[in-house]
């Protein structure tokens, strides 16, 4: 009882503390902000400021959290980043005393279905400090003990950082806040105290990906004490039976200037997470808006795979694969196989070059007949279909042109069009003019011969007369 009764004084001189310091240097804080996995095992609240709180459907059906103060929709547990001797993270009601709030903070909305191909899936960002941005992305299978939580920081700056990272909190176990702290599979926690009607009960912390530098679980205060120093973690379990307790692990961190690192650890009730990390498939098409990218999956565990799909949107050709897809060439199938980091799909696509052809009518003679074609102008590689008619007076003498080979019929086909083209269609009367009958000629003998007989025919009349 009186352990109980000192460590609630603490808290509430804790409390008072961080609020006189946040009231005097800060002003006002902002309201953090929160979304709720509802699973059939476990309720994670996730906020923006990187904490969490997280209920048990085996203790009180819900209704208690598991890190204190219990009746809280936010647990002191959660992230917390060092750096330049400075503790980042939630400023909770009896945390670790000059803790720096992330800012920018924003929480999304929950997705996913809470299957193993689709689980719940909440994501957060915001800066740590100027220097520091993070993106978290918190994920709940259904049926599972535990939930995932993944931390991604981004160095800003053209220098080199140093960092430590903690995941740890003030668990209140099992509806008591007293238990014994634990080392379970590598993973520091808290148990239930001997004689508790959940006997056996527990809370671990596990760091998967990379694996921890370091770890405590203590009393709780002496665990928050560890983190005000922004140094290592003492990598000590506590000997005590049963007290007020916490735990935490610690990554040291040594990022890169424009780095960007990914931890992954859990929280569970007893069971051992997969010593793995989900890996992201972003995609990026360029220019946006000029074709759609399908992927099999959005998220992949470490050594899976996935298949992206691409197709242009109208007006635009696809012009190949670009980032981890480049070997893709221009095929229409991307595949990433193996995959052990995060992949950036790059569809480019390039305006489509509208080429149109002119379709030119030529009637032999003019006005003899009419030509009418499907189209006038059309799009390089199409078709059309060009059929005659003679007008009175003309019969239908055959194509020329590029319709020549469709000889006499009276319809032309043309595929597959390339270039401008020529239509020709020739006529000819209905009803041609006999050209006049010849005059025999004669001959200059028969002639002479001729003019003689009519001479001495005429003489001949003139001596009877």
């Amino acid at each position: 009882m009186l352990k109980n009764t000192l460590g609630l004084n603490m808290r509430i001189w804790r409390g008072v503390t961080l609020w006189a310091v946040f009231s005097l240097g800060l002003g006002t804080a902002f309201a953090q902000q929160s979304q709720t996995i509802s699973g059939d095992i476990l309720k994670i609240n996730v906020t923006d400021r990187g904490s969490y709180q997280v209920y048990h459907r085996d203790v009180d059906n819900f209704a208690t959290g598991q890190f204190y103060p219990e009746s809280s929709a936010v647990g002191d547990y959660g992230w917390y980043v060092a750096y330049n001797n400075t503790l980042f993270g939630q400023n909770g009601s009896a945390g670790p005393r000059g803790t720096v709030e992330f800012t920018n903070t924003t929480v999304s909305a929950i997705t996913g279905s809470g299957t193993q191909a689709s689980p719940f899936q909440i994501t957060s960002s915001g800066n740590i400090s100027p220097e520091v941005t993070f993106n978290r992305k918190d994920t709940y299978v259904n049926g599972q003990n535990y939930f995932r939580q993944e931390m991604t920081l981004t160095n800003t700056t053209a220098s080199n950082l140093s960092l430590n990272v903690y995941l740890g909190g003030d668990i209140y176990l099992a509806n008591n806040d007293d238990g014994k702290p634990v080392y379970v599979n590598g993973a520091p926690g808290g148990e239930t105290c001997s004689g508790s009607s959940f006997s056996g009960f527990n809370i671990l912390i596990f760091g998967l990906n990379p694996l921890p530098s370091h770890y405590t679980a203590n009393e709780y205060e002496n665990v928050w004490n560890q983190l005000e120093t922004t140094g290592d973690l003492d990598d000590q379990i506590a000997g005590f039976s049963c007290n007020d307790n916490g735990a935490a692990i610690q990554w040291k961190v040594d990022l890169p200037a424009n780095g960007v690192i990914t931890i992954l650890g859990a929280t569970s009730f007893g069971d051992v997470p997969q010593n793995v990390r989900d890996y992201n498939i972003n995609v990026d098409v360029v220019p946006a808006n000029a074709g759609n990218v399908t992927c099999s999956a959005t998220t992949v565990t470490a050594g899976g795979n996935v298949t992206c799909t691409v197709a242009a949107n109208a007006g635009f050709v696809f012009d190949g694969w670009g980032g981890d897809c480049a070997s893709a060439g221009t095929q229409t199938t991307c595949s990433l196989t193996n995959i052990n980091a995060d992949q950036t799909v790059i569809a480019n696509f390039t305006p489509q070059v509208v080429v149109n052809y002119n379709i030119n009518v030529d009637v032999v003679p003019a006005n003899a007949g009419n030509v009418t074609c499907s189209a006038t102008t059309v799009t390089a590689g199409g078709n059309v279909t060009c059929t005659v008619a003679a007008d009175t007076g003309f019969v239908f003498d055959g194509w020329g042109g590029d319709c020549a080979s469709a000889g006499t019929q009276t319809t032309c086909n043309l595929t597959n069009i390339n270039a401008d083209q020529t239509v020709i269609a020739n006529f000819m009367s209905a009803s041609p003019v006999s050209p006049p009958e010849s005059i025999p000629s004669l001959s200059m003998w028969a002639l002479l011969l001729m003019v003689l007989s009519l001479g001495t025919a005429t003489l001949f009349q003139r001596q009877k007369a």
